[in-house]
């Protein structure tokens, strides 16, 4: 809103606009004040902070006192600018704020969702809300009255301000009734379970359960809201009753806790618990000053039962029986969420997944589990990567963990004593907890994945030993189980609390929040409000954000249920700054982006690459019509089997659609930039850059799950990539090219990830190297992640493992944020954190030997091997020019190069490091060994011609030679060699180069040659398969056919049918009697013949009955007219 009015005033004002009159620069003639230089007990500061006053500074003249004659001047330059200023007193919303009686009510509080400034009423009930354009929720409050809030759309007209009025309704304050929510009274009557209203204690199947919730919800409309986060296997809805002072919003600054019950459908406690829990809740609103400051400062979320399938299954009684514990796919909801350590859980049952898109809707901060069968706090994590039980296995927040699980079960009736259950006499927990995993091993608990997926704290608490114990017991656990439930929930604002915001006091969501020594980070939501529980002492916390200015702050927190506050202002990193430093000033990198990249978007970009810098880049039409490719490389086109050959991968996951957009990005960068480290990368590498294709991301926020791409990752470790047209699409694209290395550009955390090998092999080292490049780049990246606790991390090892095993090719996944969704804000940032550690691991690679074998004459040996010392494998040379490149370590290597009938030759190279150590090795033949013989002429491959032009290869989409083709520009042509080679002298200037080829699509290239080139310029053209059919697509020409067929069989039925109804058509017409008479012309012979009825009656004479129709028995085939013709037909 301050930009927008300062921009007002500048705008308008001719000099001011420039920004430049003073010999300062302020872009657009405006400028924040502390940007500028600081200025303490400055007013407009005092406006804003002490009053609803909105006050900007104008600085109207580099001359502080001008002489009198400039005034006109003055006046002139500021006087649009005086008046569109007070205009701007209109923009936003006004209105009134009264009782129900229509009586003012003064100094009522308005504030805006979203941001931290309210404004206060008039004592005529009178406000003023500056606003831009756009869609507000507006919050009115005021001491004795309900809060009122009401969403607004402000328009974007100057002078006419949108009307908003408020109505406020009174707190009531008369006796309770069955149906109001507990009065604000001195003294109250309550039971011996602390309900105002006494409870039923009884059981509740589904329908029961939902109609408490509906009674509940009803009679405390101000208080609570009822909704669902999803169904169940057999479709009963998954109810959560939200209770607040503001239900239904998210206030920022106010934290999210939730309970869980009834997990495992036979274990009903805490079913039961929380719909008195409830009831205990609203009714003590305003009664009790515990409850009604929880209310206030805590939105509380209760699902009575996650399972409610397997609820109906189960009975009373069912002490510790498995009967309904599952769901009613017979799955264990707390062994299907996603696991840090086994990747198991692959199909996630309905249930769970409404409970993780929950937790990414919702920023939860604490939360439990409740279940039955023990009575112990059981705190994570649930299992270890050995899935051995009674060995400990600690979260980072150990200690929170331990205090969170000690306030429930020191505030229990029993739990702290440890009691036990009698069917396990061996069980003891000490203090009443117990480490999870310490207990017994639970791979894909809830709890685990609340802590590593959510910036949520969760433990499981076991209340009793009788999972469905009678109706009567309900009370005693009610009793137990009370005081602890509401100590549990306090537990929420321990810590460290607060709001993260950039130095234009926008909100930063998204930011990390990391407190050194503790590895796990938190992030804050949407509003920029972040939650941190902490145990009490002293901590350093780092806080970052992409795009911003990393900060590190010194904390302290008490031993209270207040948090500290600690509100934190990042600056932002100057873009333009870093671009021109960096980036080659690329515009496109870093322009902000509001939507992820559609496939054709990607695929225009890097076609965008190809035509600007058609020396360097190629694009590949895409394998199966799915994946597009862009080639980079110092030339593109010219001789490169010497040179590595790198895939990069982006958006091998669905989930992360940010590290595919990286790759337009990258290839930009690559092909504009002048720096020596980008030139040597492409002079010995072709870089091909894959953006991959699979569901859309939707942009939601920093999301550390890969559920949605879950599905796909078992079908490529277990080598079913036919399954997935993507995964076979890129399985193709890198068995054409075959790769020497894969990049894939991930997220999951600040980590390097690789398949294993043995600690003796080539691809160790290889690894290790780059783990360490990696590390030296870490400081690029903005803040910490936690390590650990990424579910599918082992499951994308394996996918790394399977790539490499299968494929043959080694394989590095480059982890480059801590999110594996990224939201579309953060792409920018992201590249920013991105491009120095992806050129350092590009740069890295070129390093080691490059070795041709040939024989005695100079010609390549094809069937050589080399061995270096060291290392178990051995590497095997190219088939056309008898080449090895191979990354090696720095330092000195003893190589071996073997041949069958050749001698073994040993040769030492010396290795340093971003360096290629070059070697030609003549093996010697064996005597009477004869070396095989070969075609010499085939390798002489000479792209540099003397004079300006064109020279290059021909190849299909799928890079396989093309001999023959025509390369024409304009009257100059010439035909590609066996080796699918051409060259063609051109003048300088600009060419259209046109390719044509039998059984291929016409090809066309731009081509510029400049002036002053004395040799031919390398140039890569690319023709695709002709599968058309009488000029149709092979798809097409299918359907068409086929249309055709179709068509002719119909026609072909149609006029069948025609005929058949032809020669039936008198009797279709009706029914008409059959003739018995004689024909005139009896005495035709001919006419017997053809009577083919005629049959003898029995006992009759030889008469015959013929049909009878109305025939005429004048032959029309005479054409000789008499009298006695006219006579027959005329009977009289």
């Amino acid at each position: 809103m301050f930009k927008h009015l300062a921009k007002t005033y500048a705008d308008n004002n001719p000099v001011m606009k420039l920004g430049n009159n003073c010999d300062d620069h302020f872009p657009n003639g405006i400028t924040n004040g502390a940007y500028w230089y600081d200025v303490k007990g400055g007013m407009q500061d005092f406006n804003y902070v002490y009053s609803n006053c909105f006050e900007v500074t104008f600085e109207l003249s580099c001359c502080k006192f001008p002489p009198a004659d400039q005034m006109p001047k003055f006046w002139k330059d500021n006087k649009e600018s005086l008046l569109a200023f007070i205009e701007q007193s209109h923009i936003g919303i006004k209105g009134l704020v009264t009782d129900t009686n229509g009586k003012p009510i003064p100094g009522a509080n308005i504030s805006v969702q979203g941001i931290s400034h309210p404004i206060v009423g008039t004592n005529r009930g009178e406000y003023w809300r500056l606003l831009l354009p756009g869609n507000y929720r507006v919050i009115v409050t005021a001491n004795g009255y309900e809060n009122a809030i009401k969403d607004v759309t402000v328009g974007n007209e100057t002078m006419k301000p949108t009307r908003v009025d408020f109505q406020l309704s009174p707190v009531q304050t008369v006796a309770v009734t069955q149906t109001t929510p507990s009065p604000i009274l001195e003294t109250v009557e309550k039971d011996s379970h602390g309900f105002i209203i006494p409870q039923e204690f009884s059981h509740h199947n589904y329908e029961q359960m939902k109609a408490e919730l509906e009674h509940i919800g009803k009679n405390y409309p101000n208080l609570t809201r009822l909704y669902t986060i999803g169904q169940s296997v057999e479709k009963r809805e998954l109810w959560v009753l939200e209770i607040s002072t503001h239900p239904g919003v998210h206030r920022p600054g106010v934290p999210e806790f939730k309970y869980v019950a009834n997990m495992h459908g036979n274990e009903v406690v805490g079913r039961e618990l929380l719909l008195l829990l409830a009831q205990y809740l609203c009714q003590n609103y305003k009664i009790d000053d515990r409850v009604t400051h929880m209310l206030q400062t805590t939105r509380i979320h209760l699902m009575p039962s996650m399972n409610p399938d397997g609820y109906e299954r189960s009975h009373v009684g069912d002490r510790s029986s498995g009967l309904g514990r599952e769901n009613a796919h017979k799955v264990d909801l707390n062994r299907n969420f996603p696991d840090q350590f086994e990747p198991y859980n692959t199909s996630p049952e309905p249930e769970t997944l409404a409970v993780e898109k929950w937790l990414q809707q919702i920023p939860f901060v604490l939360s439990a589990n409740l279940h039955g069968g023990s009575l112990v706090a059981n705190y994570p994590y649930d299992d270890n990567k050995a899935m051995k039980a009674h060995v400990d296995s600690l979260t980072p927040d150990d200690s929170i963990f331990k205090l969170l699980a000690r306030t429930y079960s020191n505030a229990h009736k029993k739990m702290h004593v440890s009691p036990g259950c009698p069917e396990y006499p061996n069980e003891q927990f000490p203090g009443g907890i117990v480490n999870g995993a310490q207990w017994y091993i639970v791979s894909g608990g809830m709890q685990d994945y609340n802590y590593l997926h959510a910036n949520t704290l969760e433990i499981t608490l076991e209340l009793g030993c009788f999972k469905f114990p009678p109706a009567k017991d309900l009370p005693i656990y009610w009793d137990d189980n009370l005081p602890a439930l509401l100590a549990y929930i306090e537990q929420v604002h321990r810590g460290v609390t607060g709001f993260v915001k950039g130095d234009n006091e926008e909100t930063v969501s998204g930011a990390a929040i990391a407190v050194e020594g503790l590895d796990h980070v938190v992030y804050t939501a949407k509003d920029g409000d972040y939650w941190r529980l902490l145990t009490p002492g002293n901590y350093s916390m780092h806080v970052s954000a992409p795009g911003y200015k990393p900060v590190v702050l010194k904390v302290s927190v008490a031993n209270s249920t207040d948090a500290t506050i600690l509100n934190v202002t990042l600056s932002k990193i100057d873009l333009i700054a870093w671009s021109q430093q960096y980036d080659a000033n690329i515009e496109d990198n870093i322009q902000l982006v509001t939507n992820f990249s559609t496939q054709i978007g990607i695929s225009y970009a890097l076609e965008a690459v190809e035509t600007a810098y058609s020396v360097l880049a190629e694009k590949q039409n895409g394998l199966l019509s799915i994946l597009d490719s862009l080639r980079i490389s110092d030339p593109i086109g010219g001789p490169d089997e010497h040179k590595l050959r790198i895939g990069i991968l982006g958006g091998l996951y669905s989930t992360e659609s940010a590290s595919r957009e990286l790759l337009p990005r990258l290839a930009r960068h690559l092909v504009a930039s002048k720096e020596l480290q980008v030139k040597k990368i492409l002079s010995n590498s072709v870089l091909t850059l894959i953006p991959v294709f699979g569901t859309p991301s939707s942009d939601t926020g920093c999301i550390t799950s890969d559920a949605g791409s879950v599905m796909k990752l078992p079908n490529i470790v277990r080598g079913a990539v036919h399954e997935e047209p993507v995964l076979e699409a890129v399985s193709a694209l890198c068995s054409e090219n075959s790769f020497d290395y894969l990049l894939s550009l991930e997220g999951g955390g600040f980590t390097l990830r690789y398949p294993k090998s043995n600690v003796n092999s080539y691809n160790h080292k290889f690894y290790a190297s780059m783990q360490k490049i990696y590390n030296e780049s870490l400081h690029t990246f903005p803040g910490e992640c936690s390590s650990m606790g990424h579910p599918l991390l082992g499951l994308k090892k394996k996918v790394l493992q399977t790539v490499q095993d299968n494929m043959q090719t080694r394989i590095i996944s480059i982890g480059l944020s801590c999110c594996n969704h990224e939201p579309v804000s953060s792409i920018v940032p992201l590249w920013m954190h991105s491009l120095e550690p992806i050129l350092n691991l590009l740069e890295s690679t070129i390093q080691g030997i490059l070795v041709y074998a040939k024989d005695s004459n100079g010609e390549p040996v094809r069937t050589a091997s080399l061995k270096v010392e060291g290392f178990q494998d051995r590497f095997h040379v190219t088939p056309d020019l008898a080449l090895i490149k191979l990354w090696l370590p720095e330092g000195s290597h003893k190589i071996s190069v073997v041949a069958p009938d050749y001698e073994e030759t040993m040769v030492t190279l010396a290795v340093t490091r971003g360096q290629i150590s070059r070697e030609e090795v003549t093996l010697k033949a064996r005597s009477g060994a004869t070396a095989p013989q070969t075609d010499a002429e085939d390798m002489k491959v000479n792209l540099h011609h003397d004079g300006s032009g064109i020279a290059g290869y021909i190849v299909d989409q799928y890079n396989h030679k093309v001999p023959g083709a025509e390369v024409r520009v304009g009257h100059f042509s010439t035909l590609s060699d066996q080796t699918g080679q051409y060259w063609l002298p051109l003048p300088y200037g600009q060419h259209l180069v046109n390719v044509t080829s039998p059984g291929y699509v016409p090809s066309t290239k731009l081509v510029v040659i400049h002036t002053g080139e004395d040799t031919s310029q390398v140039v890569m053209l690319t023709m695709n398969k002709d599968n058309k059919i009488l000029g149709l697509p092979r798809l097409a020409f299918l359907i068409f056919g086929s249309t055709i067929f179709i068509f002719i069989i119909v026609i072909s039925l149609s006029l069948f049918s025609y005929c058949s109804n032809r020669r039936t058509d008198r009797t279709k017409k009706g029914f008409s009697l059959l003739p018995n008479k004689r024909s005139l012309f009896d005495f035709d012979d001919s006419e017997n013949e053809t009577e083919v009825f005629r049959s003898p009656l029995k006992g009759g004479n030889t008469s015959v009955i013929k049909p009878y129709f109305d025939e005429s028995d004048v032959s029309y085939d005479d054409d000789q007219s008499s009298e006695e013709d006219i006579v027959v037909v005329s009977r009289p």
